[in-house]
């Protein structure tokens, strides 16, 4: 049900991607600049190397392995090949990086602080779109977006200047135990294989991330906690109800990996402006989805239909009908008779009664 509902919140608030979208533009054109600024200074002469050719080439190669191999033995074969070649140019390369020491650790700290800039920026919008968000779920109002993001800078930034230097470590750790134990230890699996395992394991802990801080940042927006309260109380209820919530983020990580790698193969690239932002706005559906869920509150999927968590069979318990019946056929509104159309108002007035007596009641409990 969670999954489903977030699909429809994701749909009815679509969007927001392309404000989303704007503003990943803007921010990309901003740290990109920068970023092309410090590489034409300081990696300009390692562009220029035997070494970064032979890097190059390297890759080169294994990108055509896929293609160029006739059955499985003779790919495994090449592949194994060219990334003892690639290990090579690695080498190549880390002694052209004692050479120039100074300069490409400079470099690398100023991408590396690009990037979670980049990452802080991006935060901030969506921050601001589960704030926005939070209001549709709740009350059904529309929130502009610039004002849901002004409403929310503080804590937002808060947030991101915690939350992006412990995803970005969990991130390279996640990465580096994979290559050391994939394909530095178990060197005897086949490549395949080993691309295998990698993924899944790359994938797998991605989902376990997101389930451990499922409830992080709704707690700050809906629950109105601070920081450090909000975090415990996502580990705590992400232990609480891992088994579901990894369901949930593992088959939404592989949904996600294979629309936008589809999309890219066969748009040239071009869909990735649609689907990388709808991603990120998917997992925050996620995120308030099950907040609202595990806490038991009561949210809108659209303007009829309201989804009650406490329902046994998970699914909307309200579905709020605001149109007269039908007139008969032949016989207008106009000409049909004043005790039909009374009848037809006072039974959507009932309706709309039942439907609030019975939220009354729901809350009452």
């Amino acid at each position: 049900m969670r999954f489903r509902n977030s699909v429809r919140l994701l749909l009815n608030n679509f969007k927001s991607t392309y404000v989303i979208l704007l503003f990943r533009l803007v921010v990309f054109l901003i740290t990109g600049s920068l970023a092309a600024v410090i590489l034409a200074a300081n990696i300009g002469p390692f562009l220029e190397s035997p070494e970064a050719d032979a890097f190059v080439t390297a890759l080169e190669d294994i990108v055509a392995t896929f293609f160029n191999s006739p059955d499985f033995s003779s790919f495994d074969a090449y592949f194994r090949e060219a990334m003892d070649a690639l290990v090579q140019a690695i080498g190549g390369i880390f002694a052209f990086m004692n050479r120039h020491l100074a300069e490409i650790v400079f470099s690398c700290i100023g991408l590396i602080l690009l990037y979670l800039v980049n990452s802080f920026l991006n935060g901030l919008a969506l921050f601001a779109f589960g704030d926005i968000l939070n209001d549709k779920m709740s009350q059904f109002t529309e929130t502009p977006f610039f004002a849901g993001f002004l409403r929310n800078i503080g804590p937002a930034a808060l947030y991101q200047v915690v939350y992006v230097p412990i995803s970005f470590a969990y991130d390279v750790l996640v990465l580096v135990v994979c290559y050391l134990v994939f394909f530095r230890l178990f060197v005897f699996l086949p490549v395949f294989l080993a691309l295998f395992f990698g993924a899944t394991f790359i994938i797998a802990m991605h989902a376990v991330k997101l389930a451990l801080i499922s409830d992080w940042m709704p707690s700050i927006i809906v629950g109105s906690k601070k920081l450090t309260q909000a975090m415990r109380e996502s580990f705590r209820m992400g232990r609480k109800q891992f088994a579901a919530n990894f369901s949930n983020y593992l088959v939404a990580v592989y949904c996600i990996v294979a629309i936008n790698v589809v999309f890219a193969l066969t748009t040239f690239f071009s869909a990735l402006l649609i689907t990388v932002p709808a991603s990120y706005i998917f997992v925050i559906c996620l995120q308030f989805v099950g907040y609202y869920s595990a806490n038991g509150k009561r949210y809108f999927l659209s303007c009829t239909n309201i989804c009650d968590p406490e329902n046994p069979e998970g699914g909307v318990y309200i579905r709020i009908a605001d149109k007269p019946a039908a007139p008969a056929a032949g016989e207008s509104a106009e000409t049909a008779g004043p005790a039909e159309n009374a009848e037809n108002a006072g039974t959507a007035d009932a309706e709309r009664v039942s439907a609030a007596e019975h939220t009354e009641g729901k809350e009452g409990e």
